[in-house]
């Protein structure tokens, strides 16, 4: 395979059109790649709004509700229209196994850190992710803790790359929040901002919950809930029971450029994943100098170091996150703490310098372009 340059056609498959799928086109077109884009399942996912690069050729559903047999033919005709010379996929137990299933070589199967550490931990995910990465010529992983996961499924070493997708650290700096949180009337409170998605692997209700016990000790907290996800409806019942519209703001999504004057509106950071890769929301806040908790899950231990540029609570435990708010709040060393964990970002996550290494695997991949049995 050739390098970058216009000569390397890559089919990229994803569940849908996030924010996330639109960096890796625009990244990779930028590289010199000519870019296909197949969504698998688009309605399932959050959709990006912002237009797509004008090169990449787009394999679109013909139906809103498409059935799993039109998602097969769909690939099916990308694949001989396009003639590829490497597959991309993930996540694995969705879109890199049916590209597996059709036998793509060379495939490139990337993890979104959940499909493997929760929805691959047992059951049918657990044997589609085995047989996608048997299938695949290189895996990529953004954490250790992917890495192991991939290893238990039976991944060679050799074929791993570790891959944190970073974030532009010129994008998500330091700066100017927004005049929301003045209009709001919380300009002297205390606002701990969440970007997770709404949904109960990341911990979103977990906060919720942590966040009511800790204002009735400390009144002037607040919470900023930016996203989306199959917990709003529950999210919102809680709120209205606790009779906390004052105190807790549900933003919904919001637009990828105004994120970072989100960021830069808080006063702490949290994330609260039960079970996670390395979280770009988490890189985001690093890199816009926020104090930071986040649960003690090995992946979050890969850049969170305690008392040094963060926090940390007990994974799933609500008296831990609530103390760990508190502690945060009382603190005097938030400044410190932000300058830090700007520099862990400056550090090691540099989406710049990260896309050489996808880039790496992409050569790795094609230097293996023998079939898998």
């Amino acid at each position: 395979m050739d390098g970058p340059g216009g000569s390397v056609k890559v089919l990229y498959l994803s569940m849908g059109h996030t924010a996330h799928d639109h960096r890796f086109l625009t990244s990779l077109v930028s590289a010199g790649y000519e870019m296909a884009h197949l969504p698998w399942r688009p309605s399932s996912v959050p959709q990006e709004s912002r237009p797509w690069p004008a090169a990449v050729r787009r394999y679109e559903p013909r139906v809103a509700r498409e059935s799993l047999p039109g998602r097969w033919r769909r690939l099916l005709r990308a694949a001989q229209e396009f003639g590829p010379d490497l597959v991309h996929a993930g996540p694995i137990p969705g879109p890199t196994f049916w590209a597996a299933a059709q036998r793509h070589h060379p495939l490139v199967a990337m993890s979104w850190g959940s499909d493997l550490l929760w929805d691959a931990r047992r059951g049918p995910n657990r044997w589609r992710a085995r047989f996608a990465l048997h299938r695949s010529s290189v895996f990529l992983g953004d954490c250790e803790a992917v890495r192991q996961a991939g290893l238990r499924l039976g991944m060679p070493a050799d074929r791993i790359v570790i891959f944190p997708w970073g974030v532009d650290l010129r994008m998500f700096s330091p700066g100017a929040g927004l005049r929301w949180r003045l209009d709001h009337g919380w300009g002297e409170q205390f606002v701990i901002l969440c970007t997770r998605s709404w949904e109960r692997v990341y911990g979103v209700d977990l906060l919720l919950e942590s966040f009511l016990r800790a204002r009735v000790r400390e009144p002037s907290l607040r919470l900023l809930l930016v996203g989306s996800g199959s917990l709003e409806a529950d999210l919102r019942r809680r709120v209205e029971r606790a009779d906390a519209a004052e105190w807790v703001h549900l933003a919904g999504r919001v637009a990828y450029d105004d994120l970072p004057a989100w960021y830069r509106s808080a006063d702490l950071f949290v994330s609260p994943s039960r079970t996670d890769g390395t979280s770009v929301s988490l890189l985001e806040a690093m890199a816009c100098g926020m104090a930071i908790v986040v649960s003690d899950i090995a992946s979050n231990r890969e850049w969170v170091r305690q008392g040094e540029n963060g926090w940390w609570f007990r994974n799933g435990d609500r008296a831990s996150l609530e103390e760990a708010i508190l502690s945060a709040r009382r603190s005097g060393d938030r400044t410190e703490m932000g300058r830090r964990a700007r520099a862990t970002a400056e550090d090691r996550a540099d989406w710049s310098s990260h896309i050489r290494l996808l880039t790496g695997a992409y050569e790795m991949a094609g230097a293996r372009r023998q079939a898998f049995a």
